[in-house]
């Protein structure tokens, strides 16, 4: 019989992941009670993580009971303790896996929807050799040591992205290098599986062990942090480098590690620097050459037409049909046949910034707009206008004020809009239904686009997404936009491209 006099911490027994957190859920309100929320929740406001920091839709920072409660609510309705069938919850997603090898088992009896790996493979010598298959065979046993080391890098970044007093880099910028090391594990584990684990269990395959250093997450400082991680990312890189070609996809995770490395020693260096001698912000990198953008000067400026970007709205040869005279052999656009401020409206109007438009006369050129606008054309692509940072697959990055991006998933110049919508008979509205959404403090600032791998175009900073006639459909400062095509909830993301084996290159090692 269990005395409830035992100081001992025990767990209790519950019969669901749902009852659990129904527990957790009624102690709330009585504990708030007694204790009041400000004793209940007394960690700090500032170490807890939202959409700000982390593409996570309804992370918010929690102080009240019902912003707890709400959490928690949410964490059993997308997990496994609903009730109620949630079409989208992970035990859903699984119980159709099931469903569906279930079904293919009996059509194909020697369907086998798996490899024969190891079932409790482990990296170190086991204590005991029942049930424990050690990884010894190359090249498996030096990528299985390239994923844990991943793995716990990966750990390290989500506990300091919490840590305020020793995280010298944006909780942005920290997220996206633990994304990284993310999807790079996902890579090791797919590969290690179709590799022999040991010589004396032949047949057997090699799988992740998930081990971990003893080593403890806290820091002493942010210096001792940020030259801890830089250090680890930079050997990480170089073994990753000697196992490329096991994985060739090491390389391009090899060259973002060496990225992120030189970050956290550049911010460790301006942490070291006194005041006066710490270096100015890097300057955003500036466009670069393209073969495919004619220029065309005269006295009242020059313009710079990029015929890879054109999606062909007609502004330009409609607006001023004397300045671009569309299918005329040789030069075409003539900037002197209009007024410095007709040739600046005709550029602000090219929806995918194929023209731009450089003054001549000391004014001021286009400037990003007061409201970052992600428009939705009917049938058609995404039409962006901010002070947009658009991030290349390599991780370069360029500024734009303008772009189309493809939302049909069939572009051959991704991201950007080629057309191939119309070919393709694309449909899409651009008239969505609008969503619930708080006013936002700033509606301009800098906006990030990084089309991911294989995924969605993932946005962040302030933006209004817009129909085509410009009623707000969201307010968000994060979210992710479909660009596959095959969304059930366009312009917004909901995981189709995975069903679909969508493929276009993206960050994401």
């Amino acid at each position: 019989m269990e005395s409830a006099n035992r100081v001992s911490e025990t767990s209790g027994d519950y019969e669901t992941v749902g009852e659990l957190y129904q527990a957790i859920t009624d102690s709330l309100a009585p504990l708030a009670a007694s204790l009041g929320e400000a004793g209940l929740f007394v960690g700090s406001l500032a170490a807890q993580l939202t959409e700000e920091d982390v593409f996570l839709p309804s992370l918010c920072a929690i102080a009240t009971v019902a912003q707890a409660t709400r959490a928690l609510t949410l964490i059993v309705l997308q997990g496994e303790g609903s009730r109620v069938c949630q079409e989208t919850s992970h035990y859903a997603r699984f119980r159709t896996i099931r469903q569906q090898w279930q079904a293919l088992s009996r059509d194909r009896a020697a369907f086998k929807p798996y490899r024969d790996v190891a079932r409790n493979p482990v990296m170190r010598s086991p204590v005991t050799t029942d049930e424990r298959v050690q990884v010894i065979s190359e090249p498996a046993i030096s990528l299985l040591d390239a994923g844990n080391s991943s793995y716990f890098m990966m750990l390290r970044l989500f506990a300091l992205m919490s840590d305020t007093a020793n995280c010298l880099l944006p909780r942005p910028v920290v997220m996206a290098q633990a994304m990284t090391l993310m999807h790079a594990l996902a890579d090791i584990a797919a590969a290690l599986t179709g590799l022999p684990a040991n010589p004396d269990y032949p047949g057997v395959r090699a799988g992740l062990t998930f081990s971990l250093s003893r080593t403890a997450f806290g820091y002493e400082s942010p210096v001792s942090a940020a030259r801890l991680i830089a250090e680890r990312m930079e050997l990480l890189a170089t073994h990753a480098d000697q196992c490329i070609a096991a994985l060739p996809a090491l390389a391009q995770f090899a060259s973002k590690l060496r990225d992120a490395a030189s970050a956290w020693q550049d911010a460790n260096d301006a942490q070291d620097a006194p005041e006066a001698e710490r270096p100015a912000p890097a300057a955003q990198p500036a466009p670069t050459h393209d073969e495919h953008v004619e220029i065309a000067r005269g006295d009242n400026g020059t313009i710079y037409f990029n015929a890879k970007r054109c999606v062909h709205s007609r502004h330009c040869v409609l607006e001023e049909p004397e300045v671009f005279q569309a299918n005329r052999k040789g030069e075409w656009i003539f900037p002197d046949k209009a007024t410095v401020e007709r040739l600046s409206r005709v550029a602000h109007n090219c929806v995918s910034g194929a023209i731009r438009f450089e003054r001549r006369d000391g004014g001021e050129n286009e400037v990003a707009p007061a409201v970052n606008q992600i428009q939705m054309r009917e049938n058609g692509p995404l039409a962006v206008n901010a002070a947009i940072t658009l991030v290349a697959a390599d991780g370069a990055a360029t500024n734009e004020l303008r772009v189309t991006l493809c939302r049909c998933g069939q572009s051959k110049n991704m991201p950007f809009c080629d057309q191939s919508h119309i070919a393709s008979g694309f449909v899409a509205s651009g008239e969505a239904l609008t969503r619930p959404s708080p006013d936002l403090e700033w509606r301009a600032g800098p906006l990030v686009v990084t089309p991911l791998r294989n995924g969605p175009l993932d946005v962040r900073g302030a933006a209004e997404v817009c129909t085509g006639t410009g009623r707000t459909v969201d307010r968000t400062l994060a979210v992710r936009l479909c660009r596959c095509g095959q969304s059930n909830d366009k312009p917004f993301c909901d995981g189709s491209h995975r069903a679909a084996e969508f493929k276009a290159d993206g960050c994401g090692a």
